[in-house]
């Protein structure tokens, strides 16, 4: 049994006594985390080519915010057919945070277990002096033309700085 001792839980959200389960999202408006922006696609992709190919796209407006953090994360699988997958965000089409997804552990430390398994790879970069609508992709490829990336769970966030 999980009761709620003290206090009270934001609009929109509960708990489930039983399972300790706080299901649901808070509905509250105000506050930085009010204009946040977030997109996700969970479903399996491919890309065979060493070009970029979009997996999510995320349109939102500046606001009243100049800066912001931008947040993403994916899943890539690796095999015998299937490894060095890159990810990357980029900005309004033009600016490409280079090189900034990483995957979450050192490749040369576990090179069997990369080439079987789904492993995370997660990114960061900050935007300054934005205005308008804002733009960002989050893409994906393969560097081994000879292999194929796969891709799944992307998750992107922005979060105003200011």
């Amino acid at each position: 049994m999980w009761p709620l001792t003290a206090g009270s839980q934001p609009p929109g959200v509960s708990l489930a006594s039983s399972t300790g389960v706080i299901p649901g999202r808070p509905t509250a408006t105000g506050g930085r985390l009010a204009d946040s922006h977030e997109n996700a696609s969970t479903g399996e992709s491919t890309n065979s080519t060493t070009s970029y190919v979009e997996k999510v796209s995320s349109s939102w407006s500046g606001g009243s915010h100049s800066s912001w953090l931008l947040l993403a994360s994916g899943t890539v699988n690796g095999s015998s057919n299937t490894e060095a997958s890159k990810m990357r965000m980029q900005h309004n089409d033009t600016t490409t945070f280079a090189d900034q997804a990483k995957i979450m552990f050192d490749y040369n430390d576990k090179p069997s277990y990369y080439q079987n398994n789904w492993v995370q790879i997660a990114g960061l970069n900050a935007i300054q002096s934005v205005s308008g609508t804002q733009d960002v992709d989050v893409d994906f490829k393969v560097s081994n033309p000879s292999k194929t990336a796969k891709i799944r769970d992307v998750h992107f966030v922005a979060v105003p700085m200011n």
